[in-house]
């Protein structure tokens, strides 16, 4: 969940009724319009589309400790965000306000 520019929380919903703010990631003043999770190599991943400041992959398996281990400059803003699997490779679907889409390989998420 983002709430505008502070931050990117991280909610434990084990108990619907009860959600607990597990943490929270500083998004430098960037405004993250959409959050995907995705699986990768047995390890949870948030895929932010972070505005001005475009894609940000976040390894978040162990949400005490969220790790940001990349992030690419768009050259817009980053307003959505889908993924895909092509036979066993994995895509994220980026929609670049100003520069369209853009199809990027995360199969290696520290350098996709």
């Amino acid at each position: 969940m983002s709430d505008y520019a502070a931050s990117t929380k991280i909610i434990e919903m084990n108990d619907p009724l009860n959600p607990k703010n597990v943490n929270s990631i500083n998004n430098n003043n960037a405004f993250t319009y959409r959050i995907i999770t995705i699986e990768i190599r047995e390890k949870m991943y948030a895929i932010l589309a972070d505005g001005a400041a475009g894609l940000k992959i976040i390894e978040v398996s162990n949400p005490l400790n969220p790790l940001l281990v990349s992030s690419i400059n768009t050259g817009g803003r980053a307003m959505d965000v889908s993924m895909v699997e092509i036979r066993g490779k994995i895509y994220v679907l980026l929609a670049d306000r100003e520069n369209g889409l853009k199809i990027i390989e995360v199969n290696y998420p520290y350098n996709p």
